[in-house]
């Protein structure tokens, strides 16, 4: 079990208790709801074991991840997401290669990194989000 379980077990419960306030069914769309209600933030710090959490956490059919470019090039991040299916980068995720996967959660890697604006965590969340169920979480 990673340090991180009781953190983000706690994180989603909230969460979910937050949902429960919002009709989410009354939004113009389900991209409009999570990102409202069902995007989450965290930042652990740095070698918190939030790499080797998502690694663990992504599975076929209910999550994928978002990783930096970098992470795919380095030996070390290679390690951590080897094996790990479901795996992509923003640039993946711009040219469709996640359109047709079924999947919860979305975890996305370094996200104060990647995501830098807001427009583009709203891009991101256009580009994945098809279900008012699904959670994107954004992890560093």
């Amino acid at each position: 079990m990673s340090r991180l379980d009781p953190l983000m077990t706690a994180l989603f419960d909230f969460n979910r208790t937050y949902q429960e306030l919002w009709d989410k069914y009354g939004f113009d769309s389900a991209p409009d709801y999570v990102a409202t209600c069902a995007t989450v933030r965290i930042d652990p710090g740095r070698l918190s074991g939030k790499s080797n959490w998502i690694a663990a956490h992504t599975k076929v059919g209910e999550a994928i991840a978002i990783i930096p470019p970098i992470m795919v090039e380095n030996p070390l991040h290679q390690a951590i997401y080897q094996g790990v299916a479901n795996t992509f980068t923003l640039d993946d995720v711009r040219a469709g290669k996640c359109r047709d996967l079924a999947y919860r959660h979305v975890y996305v890697d370094d996200a104060s990194l990647q995501l830098n604006c807001p427009q583009a965590e709203r891009e991101l969340i256009d580009a994945l989000v098809t279900d008012h169920d699904q959670l994107v979480v954004l992890i560093g």
